[in-house]
């Protein structure tokens, strides 16, 4: 054995020192019934490893190791082995041992045990020597008290024998090893009438565990609702406590009622069915022998077929505790249940109480494929949930017929459970188990969706889901996935969440990496403990489910509740590249807003960035991250003010409820860059942010002139359009003003470049135009290939001219139309054009064409140029225009131009619309020089008319500089 083998390993010295306390252990029993010691690897003066030691030595008994090992089994204790050798032994009066050698028939056998336990914690250890001395006690119990409990048998036996032989018969079946007798319990004398009785007790009875229960016997004797066997004087059920003799098992019990004419006397025996009397037929027991024979004659099959085969296997396993409890009818039922069972995925539920005792059986049948541990667990779990019930036997059975048999064994701890009790509430709970994986998809999507619509949803997806899917995600998220599909366009995203876990789930057409992901979740202040991706494929197109598990989230539903729509609103958006993806997306979960509230944020942010160059991105997302509950504030500033659907706006109480946080920030850069911000929004006189349909760009229209942190000069107004590919600003120096569009490649500080051109734009229209105006944008996503990027270049232009648009008055005939829903803070303004400017000259008839999509009063004349549009430099309308100023300045000095020659110096060429027409609007001008920003042209006397004809010339010729001039 495993334990000699040990032995033969220790040293001499030790061995020895470990003999010597053996001996010495068990000497020390004396005169005690039973003594039971223990040692542990620090305590011991010798050395055996990592073991902890019981010893117990008592009169050798049966039960003894058995029941110890199998308690060990049942807790699952593996790390141990046991010595038990048996002595024959002769103690002195002091109890010493005189005398030792092997144990002899017919001598005084003592038992020593040894059990060895290793890497045992003492909390543990603890435990286990209390369990061992309550097995000790009720093996000496019953095994000490077996003979007067047997001969009390043998007596109850004899007397029944002459008048009610099967009863005796049963009594000497149940002695003859069919029966592990534990304890008899004798209520003598019970008068049937005040319940008063005197008592008896053998074996573990002695323990008084069950005194309590005695009173609700005697009231179902009283009120003769026992139910007694086929009208026997004998009751079969099970305990509510657990045999720690041999088997560990809830014990079987027996009662045996002696009437007499006002009195009874109850002789109560517990202990455990045999392996031998649970495989004994029940036709060959005397108290049931007549129930089968009726049942069989009520089915009259023909013995030897296959149903009688059938319904013989039934009845000779079914549990014996229970068919002790069924009459004819009741067994009748039962089989007809099951014989009911045609074909596959059947289940049928049967079940039947017995109040007095409070027993409630359930016999439940169901497909072999479904069977398993974990369904037995739920299944007795929630029966003893419904039921208010502790489960006290359970026996399962497979038979030919692919069938399990389940039989569950309760006892109800309040009799009041019944009265509620509804057939149905069992069934309904069993089939919700019982459902498999696709049957419960079906149910769910029935919920949802109509049930021809549930069909053709149901069967375009349940072929979809591998096996792998189904074993670690639930038809909930099943049907919850298919909920998407069915509306999938590109890419989604959702939040899930059951239980414990909750997920990020992207679906999308191509396979996404998690590296592609994780900037964006980064970004939002998440972590990733885990991702698994799913392939479905339905009607030959195939889906990618990434499923991404979110950590250290405190309260899952909680955070899905607030921001499950938002983050998978933002999710989605990020990676369409529909919004930007950077630091701001934090504010979904510090501040709780939404994508879109976000990029209110980003682009007054972009807006600030442009007009105060010592603020970086950088500084201002740390100061709105840092400072959440303000961010929050600024952009309720925003949407009151601006949401049209705002009944009643208070925006100086948010104001000032701003400034009051404002004044709290430490820092003096956040407190400068909140400030920015709040002007910002305090400067704007219109957004679109709240137009339909929702654009993927947002518009601001400001009030410049108003806005003090703009340096000087200022511009009247200008329109800042933010989007996750594009930012431009629109600058006017009045409220009519004339300037083109640039397409700048200047990141950091495009407005300062429009600006500046601006300036010029002023000086330059003043004799045109009353004012000038200035336009720029620049495009954040290049690509290599030329047409690719053009393409999308020119749509960037097309959404800045729409955000220009979309802030801009219109004209219906002669009526100013305003924005619809559009808050608006200045006075009618229809007035826009864009013309073209560098980078942005062949892009005419494309902002005509967003004009011509607004229905703008302007036409083709809102872009000038174009191919529909006049050539500007055919009907050379702007030169005309300043050559009239220029006439009238010589009126004024009494030149006549027309006739007189003069001198000219300019800035240009003659390939210029403006510069080139005017040079030939006089044959007198004398051009004595002029430059552009290539050539510098110097002509120190010119002849006035060949000079015109050269001049005119190059004009006419494709693409023209000064160093053609002749």
């Amino acid at each position: 054995s495993s334990a000699n083998r040990y032995i033969l390993i220790l040293t001499d010295t030790d061995l020895l020192e470990f003999l010597k306390f053996l001996f010495e252990d068990f000497n020390e029993r004396k005169k005690k019934k039973y003594r039971m010691n223990y040692t542990t690897p620090f305590n011991s003066s010798f050395f055996i490893g990592n073991f902890s030691l019981i010893t117990l030595s008592t009169d050798d008994r049966p039960f003894l190791v058995d029941s110890i090992r199998e308690y060990f089994f049942e807790a699952n204790i593996s790390q141990q082995f046991i010595l038990h050798p048996i002595f024959s032994v002769k103690r002195n009066n002091k109890g010493d041992i005189t005398d030792i050698k092997d144990a002899d028939i017919g001598t005084k056998n003592e038992s020593y045990v040894v059990v060895f336990l290793e890497n045992v914690e003492e909390p543990e250890f603890k435990k286990i020597r209390s369990e061992i001395k309550k097995i000790y006690n009720e093996v000496i119990l019953a095994v000490d008290d077996f003979p007067s409990m047997s001969n009390l048998l043998k007596n109850l036996s004899e007397s029944y024998k002459n008048i009610t032989p099967e009863v005796s018969e049963f009594i000497d079946w149940l002695m003859n090893e069919n029966f592990i007798l534990q304890g008899v319990r004798i209520l003598k004398n019970v008068n049937l009438q005040t319940g008063d009785y005197s008592m008896e007790q053998f074996g573990v009875y002695k323990l008084n565990r069950t005194l309590s229960l005695i009173p609700s016997i005697i009231k179902a004797i009283q009120s003769n609702r026992l139910k007694y066997i086929n009208n026997y004087p004998i009751v079969v059920d099970k305990a509510i406590h657990e045999s720690k003799v041999k088997k560990r098992i809830k014990y079987d019990r027996v009662m045996i009622t002696d009437f007499n004419e006002n009195s009874c006397t109850v002789i109560t025996l517990i202990g455990v069915f045999s392996k031998e009397a649970i495989n004994t037929p029940p036709y060959k027991i005397s108290i049931l022998r007549k129930t089968i024979a009726e049942v069989f004659n009520y089915f009259k099959f023909v013995q030897g077929s296959h149903d009688f085969k059938w319904i013989r296997d039934i009845i000779n396993y079914y549990p014996k505790t229970e068919i002790f409890n069924f009459d004819r009818d009741t067994l009748i039922d039962i089989l007809e249940t099951i014989l009911s069972l045609q074909g596959k995925n059947q289940i049928r539920l049967y079940w039947k109480d017995f109040r007095p005792l409070k027993n409630f059986y359930i016999l439940l049948a169901i497909p072999s494929e479904k069977f398993s541990n974990e369904l037995i667990r739920e299944l007795s779990g929630n029966f003893a949930e419904i039921l208010r019930a502790n489960l006290l036997d359970l026996t399962t059975r497979s038979d030919e017929h692919g069938y399990h048999l389940i039989h569950f064994h309760f006892y109800l701890k309040d009799l009041n459970t019944l009265d509620k009790l509804k057939d149905s509430d069992l069934k309904e709970m069993v089939q919700g188990i019982l459902k498999d994986w696709d049957d419960e998809l079906y149910e769910l999507l029935s919920i949802r969706y109509s049930g021809l619509k549930t069909d053709q949803i149901y069967h375009s997806f349940v072929n979809s889901f591998s096996e792998n899917y189904k074993t670690r995600l639930s038809p909930r998220e099943g049907a919850f996935d298919i909920s998407y599909l069915i509306k999938f366009k590109g890419l989604r995203s959702a939040i899930y969440h059951e239980n414990d876990k909750i997920v990020l789930k992207i679906y999308s057409e191509e396979k996404i990496l998690l590296t592609d992901i994780m900037p964006v979740i980064n970004n939002i202040g998440l972590k990733v403990h885990e991702e698994e991706i799913y392939t479905l494929s339905t009607k030959g197109k195939s889906y990618y489910i990434s499923n991404i598990y979110l950590a250290e989230i405190d309260n899952n539903k909680k955070f899905a509740d607030i921001y499950g729509d938002k983050l998978s609103e933002i999710l989605t958006a990020a990676m369409t590249e529909k919004v930007e993806n950077d630091r701001l997306n934090k504010l979904l979960v510090l501040a709780e807003l939404s994508y879109k509230e976000i990029d209110v944020l980003r682009g007054l942010r972009n807006y600030v960035e442009q007009i105060n160059y010592t603020f970086s991105r950088q500084s201002i997302n740390e100061t709105l991250i840092n400072n959440p509950k303000i961010a929050k504030l600024l952009f309720q500033l925003f949407d009151e003010k601006f949401n049209p659907s705002c009944s009643k706006r208070d925006t100086e109480a948010l104001e000032k409820k701003l400034l009051e946080e404002i004044d709290k920030i430490s820092s003096v850069l956040g407190d400068s860059i909140l400030r920015h911000l709040l002007k910002t929004i305090n400067a704007a006189s219109r957004t679109n942010y709240y137009q339909t349909p929702v654009r993927n760009y947002i518009s601001f229209k400001i009030r410049s002139s108003t806005l003090d942190i703009l340096p000087e000069p200022k511009p009247m107004f200008e329109i800042y359009v933010h989007g996750p590919h594009m930012e431009g600003v629109h600058l006017r120096g009045g409220k009519v003003a004339r300037g083109g569009l640039r397409f700048s490649d200047r990141f950091d500080d495009f407005r300062t470049e429009i600006m500046g051109l601006l300036k010029t734009q002023m000086v330059k229209n003043t004799i045109i135009v009353p004012v000038g105006s200035k336009g720029g944008f620049i495009v954040k996503k290049r690509f290599q290939d030329i047409d690719k990027d053009r393409a999308f270049v020119v749509e960037q232009y097309k959404n800045f001219i729409r955000g220009l648009l979309d802030l801009t008055d219109n004209y219906a005939g002669k009526k100013i139309i305003q924005p619809e829903n559009t808050v608006i803070y200045d006075d009618k303004d229809p007035y826009l054009v864009v013309a073209a400017d560098k980078g942005t000259a062949t892009f005419s008839d494309v902002a005509n064409s967003v004009s011509k999509e607004y229905n703008f009063w302007l036409g083709d004349a809102f872009a000038s140029g174009g191919s529909e549009g006049y050539d500007h430099k055919k009907v050379g309308i702007t030169a005309r225009g300043a050559w009239e100023c220029v006439k009238r300045h010589f009126r004024e000095l009494d030149k006549n131009i027309s006739k007189e020659d003069f001198t000219v110096v300019g800035i240009g060429d003659m390939s210029g619309d403006v510069f080139g027409n005017g040079m030939l609007l006089s044959r007198k001008i004398k051009l004595l020089g002029a430059f552009n920003h290539i050539h510098i042209f110097v002509d120190p006397d010119p002849d006035p008319e060949t000079s015109f004809l050269e001049r005119q010339r190059l004009f006419k010729l494709p693409k023209s500089t000064w160093k053609d001039y002749n």
